[in-house]
């Protein structure tokens, strides 16, 4: 599990960018998004990423530091 932040996200297009705590970004789909809540700019989440570096299981994050 992988925490980032969105990046940017196009409703139209359906896609965005996450961004991880490392500074890399991940492009993304919106049919990853696991949540009932709609993405937002800056939202922090977790997601996985596939053998191709792609993401999967995009959450929000939860977690308390």
């Amino acid at each position: 599990m992988m925490i980032g932040l969105i990046l940017h996200y196009s409703p139209l297009n359906k896609t965005g960018i996450v961004i991880d705590e490392n500074a890399i970004r991940y492009p993304f789909s919106s049919n990853e998004w696991q949540e009932d809540v709609d993405l937002k700019l800056g939202q922090k989440v977790t997601f996985d990423l596939d053998q191709d570096d792609q993401v999967t299981n995009l959450r929000q994050e939860w977690l308390v530091a």
